[in-house]
């Protein structure tokens, strides 16, 4: 995969402009209780719940800049967590105590890469320092490892583990979006199969024994994100190819209209198959709440926010 694919959403974009005025809402029997969260004209995606599940941290450019924010989900003041002018920050996840984020930028370098910030006083650390980009940081169960998407010389994006520190990176194989399970045993991501081809995988979480989950050959399957009781993986089904977000000097834009793409689960085991948005648009970057809500983006309010639903089915 080229750099600059995997600049637009971790090797996988998913982004439209939000102007297309023609859209068509079908039945979506696979959903219920649907909210949205966040309202704003700007671009606001990359939804990850805290413990409890009362808050949502994003990424949002609604001051200019792609910055990551948080938000009481019942109600109550946003708040603005990184600020740098120029550069841009995304894919927010808390440490399981909660007490570090970690996050991929843009600072210093103009390439993406992983950093780490202190909740409390909110001090910075830079974790890597791939020349080529490094995406989609996700901290282990336990908080002893934070696996995280890497390209090398050529463009291919492959996924690392190293330790909260940044020392001992060691690579799995190939593949992009990530996210581990709830016992930490094992890893689901999405990988190239053939071609710019994407579908989902399962592997442990040493590398070995990496199993094919999804073999849609007609669309792009990726962003998979492990429910927190481990019993299912909800995923996005993408029914085009192409990068449609650019980031420079931390502002983004989109050109593409038109686009569509649905949310999905199934077993661990690529079983039980069950769509479960049914909208003419964008429905993506899924998160599973503690009590099986996932919040997810989507642009069917004509600008790209964060909405919540529950599956129908489990």
């Amino acid at each position: 995969m080229k750099t600059g694919r995997i600049l637009c959403l971790a090797a996988l974009g998913f982004l439209a402009l939000s102007c297309e005025t023609t859209r068509e809402a079908y039945k979506e029997s696979g959903i219920t209780q649907l909210v949205q969260v966040t309202n704003d004209k700007g671009f606001e995606f990359d939804p990850y719940w805290s413990k409890d599940g009362s808050k949502i941290w994003f990424a949002s450019n609604r001051t200019g800049y792609l910055e990551i924010w948080v938000l009481p989900v019942k109600g109550g003041g946003i708040q603005q967590i990184t600020s740098s002018s120029r550069s841009a920050d995304r894919s927010p996840e808390l440490s399981p105590d909660e007490k570090e984020l970690v996050f991929q930028s843009t600072r210093v370098s103009g390439t993406w890469n992983i950093w780490k910030m202190s909740v409390g006083n909110r001090g910075l650390t830079q974790l890597t320092n791939h020349p080529n980009g490094a995406f989609s940081p996700r901290w282990s169960p336990d908080g002893t490892k934070i696996a995280y998407a890497a390209n090398d010389r050529g463009g291919e994006s492959y996924i690392w583990t190293m330790s909260p520190d940044g020392e001992n990176p060691t690579q799995l194989g190939p593949g992009a979006e990530l996210d581990w399970s709830p016992d930490g045993k094992r890893i689901v991501y999405s990988r190239k199969t053939s071609g710019d081809n994407y579908d989902i995988w399962v592997m442990n979480s040493d590398g070995s024994n990496s199993v094919q989950i999804t073999s849609e050959k007609e669309k792009q399957e990726s962003a998979p994100a492990w429910s927190r009781d481990g019993k299912r993986i909800a995923y996005v089904v993408k029914y085009d190819r192409g990068d449609y977000l650019n980031v420079s000097e931390g502002e983004i834009s989109a050109g593409w209209v038109d686009l569509r793409s649905e949310i999905w689960t199934c077993d661990p085991d690529g079983r039980k198959k069950t769509q479960l948005t049914a909208f003419k648009g964008l429905n993506f970057l899924p998160a599973w709440a503690p009590d099986g809500r996932l919040a997810f983006v989507s642009n069917r309010g004509d600008s790209w926010d964060i909405w919540t639903m529950v599956p129908t089915t489990n």
